[in-house]
This record gives C-alpha cells, structure tokens and sequence, in this order.
C-alpha cells in the first residue's frame, strides 16, 4: 500500500514516522523490514539514498524511518515489511523525492 512521499534535499537527513495503530488493534509491532532503491532514472545515481535507520517506536504501534543521501531529480522507493505479534503482515511503499531545494 502506498503510505506517501518524502521530499527532501541530498544533503538532508529526513525522517517520517508511520502508524500502525489501526491495522494493529490490540496486537503491537514484532519487527519491520526495510528496503530502498531507486526508481529507473536516465540520470547517474552519483550519490545513492541510503536507509539510515528504520525502527518501532516503544509504543510499539508505530515506526520511524530516516533516509539521508540521494541523487537529486531522483525518486526512491523504500519498501516497508511490519509484522505484528499477532503474526499479521503488511507491506508498504514509500516514495522519497530528491529536490535540491525544499
């Protein structure tokens, strides 16, 4: 599912934070997965995106993701893998946008 874009410069540090609290329930976060590459471009990735942490907040309903780096003009997509306690799965897309200025 996709869950939104982050639009950051290259030479941010930018972070977004995803609930999980109404497709939990009652049930808590047991792990999150991440992956990011980047979308087909014609221009060279001088200066890939890279995941700089992703992890489950104590309340254990939600996440942070932070991502620093890119090439700008590109997009990245960052797959998101949450496994809740309770053994339900759910995968989300994100999309991180490079602009120089923002």
């Amino acid at each position: 599912m996709y869950i939104g874009t982050l639009i950051k410069a290259p030479s941010e540090l930018a972070h977004m934070g995803v609930d999980y609290s109404r497709w939990l329930g009652s049930s808590k976060l047991k792990s999150v997965q991440a992956s990011i590459a980047r979308d087909v471009s014609d221009l060279p990735d001088t200066l890939p995106a890279q995941l700089w942490a992703v992890f489950i907040a104590p309340d254990g309903k939600s996440i942070h993701v932070f991502v620093e780096r890119g090439t700008d003009g590109s997009d990245y997509s960052v797959v998101l893998v949450a496994t809740a306690v309770s053994r339900l799965v759910r995968e989300d897309d994100l999309v991180v946008r490079l602009e120089a200025t923002v």
